[in-house]
C-alpha cells in the first residue's frame, strides 16, 4: 500500500474495519407486522445490499415491500423500520400507507447530515 492511502475492509455490516459506519448502510432492518411486532424478520444484509443495487431513493427498485422482503405475517399490516445511529424511519407497505408509486425513498437516513445531538443553550463567546 503506497503511503498516504488508508484502505480499510468494510464488513458486511457496514462498518470499516476502523470501527466508521459506511455512509450506504443502516445499522438495523426490520420487516414487521404492525399490530403485532413478533411476527417479523431482520433483514438489515438484504437491506444494504439494495441501497448499493439501487441507491437510496428508490431501494426496492419499485417494488412492494412485500415482494422484497417476503410475507412475515400473513394478512397482517406490515412495516419496515431502519434504525441507524439514533435515527429511525419507518416504511409502510404499498397503498396501506406507503407509497402508491412504491418508490420507497430512505436518502433522508442515510444522510450524513442526520443531526444525532443537539444542544440548547447559550454558548459563551470564547474572545
Amino acid at each position: 500500500m503506497s503511503a498516504g492511502v488508508n484502505a480499510e475492509r468494510v464488513t458486511e455490516d457496514g462498518v470499516q474495519g476502523d470501527g466508521i459506519r459506511n455512509r450506504m448502510c443502516v445499522d438495523s432492518a426490520i420487516y414487521m407486522s404492525i399490530k403485532n411486532p413478533s411476527q417479523g424478520q431482520d433483514v438489515t444484509d438484504m437491506f444494504n445490499r439494495l441501497i448499493t443495487e439501487n441507491g437510496p431513493r428508490d431501494f426496492t427498485g419499485q417494488q412492494d415491500l412485500n415482494d422484497v422482503f417476503g410475507d412475515p405475517a400473513g394478512g397482517d399490516e406490515k412495516m419496515l423500520v431502519l434504525m441507524r445511529g439514533t435515527a429511525s424511519m419507518k416504511f409502510f407497505e404499498s397503498g396501506k400507507g406507503g407509497p402508491l408509486d412504491m418508490v420507497y425513498d430512505a436518502s433522508l437516513i442515510l444522510d450524513d447530515h442526520i443531526v444525532e445531538q443537539a444542544i440548547y443553550g447559550i454558548l459563551s463567546d470564547p474572545s
